[in-house]
């Protein structure tokens, strides 16, 4: 990538980073995420969904356009106020998720949807990344007719149908080299770009890098978590000192009576956020999922000092 700066006009020495803040969603990196999922339509923000599952993942992802759009839906704008850049945007749809996801990421679906109807005219832009348009399905197709600018990098023969809507000769894009599109859009129509070397870092950096750069949740405060989830937390720590084992889910939200899909989608993005809790898919029929906690609820004490052989601690002061 340096190598080819000097055919854009600038220098390796201006390869920078830029200040942002990081939210490790589904891991200890970074900050937790704001109450107030709005602060997220500020400033610049990565969110990382990395170790979620499909259902939190999609769940928490539909909150945060939601949020986001809210932000800007206060009055319109005749110039861009938010760009919303989506990485392979098939984490977050019906075709990328497995069957206990759908509803999940159907919320996920209609929230990228609404962005793409009506987020233009409050200054909302959406950038969406994913190997082939065909990613979105026909089931989103008032997202597919708002798309203005279509940007076709080298592909396979699965993209040239599509491509051939737009483009003289969809053919065009299977022998596209590396580093090369073409763009296309009402106002420019179809212009074939050199794509400039980027000025950060593109790849994802390792855990070790991550924690250099963002550093990790330990010794900050607690996050405050919901009644439903500090209940949940609580009744899963209870059944795991007891067993030693992960729980499973379906045990606990069954016996506090939250039947709603939506609200343990809810629940299990607000623990997974705080980072108190670990949830992962069984490898049996239905994959059921378990959960282990990885912090106590919100005000339950945990023992201190040392245990005698009876079980009984003495008190450090």
């Amino acid at each position: 990538m340096l190598a080819r700066y000097g055919s854009f006009g600038f220098e390796p020495g201006q390869a920078r980073s830029f200040p942002f803040t990081y939210y490790g969603a589904g891991s200890n990196l970074g900050e937790p995420l704001p109450e107030d999922l709005k602060q997220l339509a500020l400033g610049r923000r990565i969110i990382s969904f990395k170790g979620m599952d499909d259902h939190a993942r999609c769940e928490l992802f539909a909150r945060i356009l939601e949020e986001a759009f809210e932000a800007n839906a206060t009055a319109e704008s005749d110039r861009p106020r938010l760009l919303v850049v989506v990485e392979e945007i098939t984490c977050f749809l019906k075709k990328g998720v497995t069957d206990e996801a759908q509803e999940a990421a159907h919320h996920a679906e209609m929230s990228v949807d609404r962005i793409a109807r009506e987020g233009r005219k409050y200054g909302v832009n959406l950038l969406l990344l994913g190997q082939s348009s065909k990613d979105l399905s026909y089931a989103m197709a008032s997202t597919r007719q708002n798309i203005t600018t279509r940007i076709f990098m080298g592909n396979s023969d699965r993209e040239i149908e599509y491509a051939d809507e737009f483009l003289e000769d969809g053919r065009m894009i299977v022998s596209l080299p590396p580093r090369e599109a073409i763009v296309c859009n009402p106002q420019w129509g179809q212009v074939r770009i050199a794509v400039r070397p980027p000025l950060s870092k593109v790849w994802e950096p390792a855990d070790e890098e991550l924690r250099m750069l963002v550093g990790t949740r330990q010794g900050r405060p607690q996050a405050v978590l919901s009644a439903d989830a500090h209940a949940v937390l609580e009744l899963v720590g209870n059944i795991h000192r007891q067993t030693a084992q992960p729980v499973r889910l379906s045990q606990v939200v069954s016996q506090l009576g939250i039947t709603s899909r939506r609200r343990i989608d809810r629940i299990v993005a607000e623990l997974q956020q705080a980072a108190a809790a670990r949830f992962q898919h069984l490898s049996e029929r239905g994959q059921p999922l378990v959960v282990t906690p990885t912090l106590s609820a919100p005000g339950e004490q945990k023992p201190s000092g040392n245990a005698d052989k009876t079980g009984r601690r003495e008190g450090v002061s």
